[in-house]
């Protein structure tokens, strides 16, 4: 699916970049507008005049909460207009990506959208609250690796070593994930899949 893609984060220049048709599962993090109207072209000269919003689908304390309000203090030293941060979890994120796309296309309401966001949730509900042309994407704010731990004590120390762990006990072994759906499950259920041919039992955490 696509995502907006322009390399590592840098000055918040929205026009120098592509969209890229595929992208890992990693936690990808992407500043979008609701879409926006042709009318707020014309009236670029005046924004902004009064303050932003940034609309983050996570709880606070997140990475993704501290990016969004690091971005914030940016924006306000650059535009002189105060940035509220706005926390609206729920949903797999699609409690907030909702808000933003009702608000009125003026780019004075953002949000600090993820893969999850804007990919997966929306490929995995029949009728999912937000489509991809409900915002105009504005920046690409950063790429997150994801890495693999497990507790002490295990059995393995090494990927050959737990997959050969995996399937001497199929189904015997359970992770931690910040919820169904999101970009650390799929990726865990994959993984599992390819290398074991079946997935190890889920132990969905999420956040509180």
């Amino acid at each position: 699916m696509p995502l907006w893609d322009r390399g590592p984060p840098g000055p918040l220049k929205s026009h120098e970049r592509t969209w890229r048709s595929a992208v890992p599962l990693s936690r990808r993090a992407l500043l979008a507008a609701a879409a926006l109207a042709p009318s707020f072209a014309r009236a670029q000269g005046t924004f902004p005049s009064q303050p932003i919003k940034i609309v983050v689908p996570y709880p606070p304390g997140g990475l993704t909460d501290v990016l969004g309000r690091l971005t914030g203090e940016r924006l306000h030293a650059a535009f002189g207009q105060p940035v509220i941060i706005d926390n609206k979890p729920g949903a797999a994120t699609q409690l907030g990506a909702s808000y933003v796309a009702k608000q009125p296309p003026d780019g004075y309401s953002l949000l600090l959208a993820t893969v999850s966001t804007l990919c997966i949730t929306p490929a995995l509900y029949a009728k999912p609250l937000i489509t991809y042309a409900d915002f105009t994407p504005v920046a690409f704010m950063g790429n997150v690796m994801l890495i693999l731990v497990c507790r002490p004590g295990l059995e393995a120390r090494d990927p050959k070593e737990l997959v050969a762990l995996l399937r001497e006990k199929p189904g015997g072994y359970s992770y931690g994930s910040p919820g169904v759906g999101s970009a650390h499950h799929l990726l865990t259920e994959r993984s599992a899949w390819l290398a074991v041919g079946s997935a190890a039992r889920i132990l969905a955490v999420r956040p509180c």
